[in-house]
C-alpha cells in the first residue's frame, strides 16, 4: 500500500512540475508604463499609458507645435501588443498584451479618436475561414498572430499574417480583408 501511495504522490508531483514549466513558458513581461509610436512622416505621435487596471492612448500632432489631437481609454488592460499611428492621426491597435484570444484583436480609431472598427480573434478567424485551432497552431506571436504587423508601403494599411494568410487592415475605413496572392505581389 505504501508503494502505491508513493507512486501516486510521485505522479502528482511530476504533473504539478510539468504544469509549472508550461506556465513559465507562457509568461510575457509587462510592458513599460509609457510607450510611444511615431507616424511615418513624424507629424503624429501615439502615446500609450498604462496603470494597474487600464490603459489609455493619446495622439499628439506636431505640425504646429505640440497639440493633443485626442485621448481615449482603451479596453486593453496592459495596452496593445502592436500600435500604429498614420500620417492623418488614425490609429490601429493590434492584439492585447496578454497571450490569449481576445475581443480586442484589432481596433481602429479615426483621426478624432472615434472607434470605426473593432475585431475579435474569432472575427479574424471567420474572415480567414479558419478554425480557432488552426489560428492558434500557426501563431508565432502571442496566441494568434503569425507575422509581425507592419505598415504597407503607402502607410495606408497594416499588414500581418494569421493562419497562413496575409491580412490587411485599412487605416481610413477599418476594413479587414484577406490579401490575395496578386495583391500581395503588387505590394
Amino acid at each position: 500500500m505504501k508503494t502505491v501511495v508513493a507512486h501516486v504522490m510521485w505522479a502528482l508531483l511530476m504533473l504539478l512540475f510539468a504544469a509549472q514549466v508550461h506556465a513559465a513558458t507562457d509568461i510575457i513581461a509587462v510592458p513599460d508604463p509609457v510607450r510611444e509610436y511615431v507616424s511615418p512622416s513624424g507629424q503624429y505621435r501615439l502615446v500609450i499609458r498604462r496603470n494597474e487596471t487600464r490603459a489609455s492612448i493619446s495622439v499628439f500632432n506636431y505640425q504646429d507645435g505640440v497639440n493633443v489631437s485626442w485621448s481615449s481609454e482603451i479596453a486593453h488592460r496592459f495596452g496593445p501588443r502592436f500600435a500604429f499611428v498614420s500620417d492623418n492621426g488614425q490609429v490601429i491597435l493590434v492584439d492585447e498584451w496578454l497571450n490569449r484570444f481576445t475581443d480586442h484583436a484589432v481596433t481602429v480609431f479615426d483621426s478624432s479618436g472615434k472607434v470605426i472598427a473593432s475585431y475579435s480573434t474569432d472575427d479574424i478567424a471567420q474572415t480567414l475561414s479558419a478554425t480557432r485551432q488552426h489560428v492558434h497552431k500557426t501563431a508565432t506571436i502571442g496566441a494568434w498572430i503569425q507575422s509581425q504587423p507592419v505598415f504597407d508601403q503607402s502607410a495606408h494599411a497594416v499588414l500581418f499574417k494569421c493562419a497562413d494568410k496575409p491580412l490587411l487592415v485599412d487605416v481610413a475605413t477599418g476594413l479587414l480583408s484577406v490579401v490575395t496572392e496578386a495583391e500581395e505581389i503588387a505590394r
